[in-house]
């Protein structure tokens, strides 16, 4: 026969005592919340021509709503190679026959340019100021239309360039913008105001104490209640440990 071990019932309750811990159950609770949708809420917010109108105004007159200044160009890159005076002596050689009103195309052919120069003829087309390399930014505010100009500060290529014309910044149209002002007020509006019920609703629960069922009659927003959950317990809704 097998020996059978005797377990005294002090023995029994010594070890549940050492060992509480493991008897234990999780914590569980049913709760119930409120949901306030900020995204909702900022959909939800109508606006009226007027005010899209008066916003689109006020934002000409700040000069929020212009076009970027665009300018038209005429470039020209003369590779360094193993000589940089070199470079610069033929470029110097170029731009004294554009002064004297050769073209950017004839110079394209007759002297060592960059590849790319001699595929464009020396034209590179209209571009707005943040789009340029800095070294063309950093010449155009002195020069006027029909200037040239040659530039060696660059240690690859000595460039020469000629602003053709530059535009004057013209209002965008209340058409092309009346979308992206309307998200924009209606942002402001139903974020200030999805802030301001959010504050309500803390005063009503924590300083007047009052229930949540009281809470949402008063916003007519729905109740949720969760079944009896865990601290384990997560969802799209109570993502946070409970």
């Amino acid at each position: 026969m097998k020996d059978v071990t005797e377990i005294t019932l002090d023995e029994i309750n010594d070890y549940y005592i050492k060992n509480k811990e493991a008897f234990m159950s999780t914590s569980s609770a049913e709760f119930s919340y409120l949901r306030l949708s900020k995204e909702s809420i900022i959909s939800s917010i109508e606006i009226s021509n007027s005010e899209l109108l008066e916003d689109y105004k006020k934002k000409i007159d700040s000069g929020l709503l212009s076009h970027d200044k665009t300018y038209t160009l005429n470039h020209l890159v003369f590779p360094v190679k193993d000589n940089k005076e070199s470079a610069l002596a033929n470029a110097n050689a170029a731009l004294n026959e554009l002064l004297s009103n050769m073209s950017f195309e004839y110079i394209t052919k007759k002297y060592e340019v960059d590849e790319d120069t001699k595929n464009n003829l020396g034209f590179i087309g209209k571009f707005s100021f943040d789009d340029l390399p800095n070294f063309i930014k950093n010449n155009l505010p002195t020069m006027k239309n029909g200037d040239i100009k040659l530039i060696s500060s660059e240690l690859n290529a000595i460039h020469i360039i000629k602003l053709i014309e530059s535009s004057t910044p013209e209002n965008k149209k209340f058409e092309d913008v009346i979308g992206e002002i309307k998200k924009e007020i209606q942002k402001n509006k139903g974020s200030n105001k999805y802030f301001s019920i959010l504050d309500s609703i803390k005063e009503k629960i924590y300083i007047q104490n009052l229930p949540l069922t009281e809470v949402s009659k008063s916003y007519d927003f729905t109740l949720f209640s969760t079944e009896k959950i865990d601290q384990d317990y997560k969802d799209n809704i109570l993502s946070r440990t409970v």
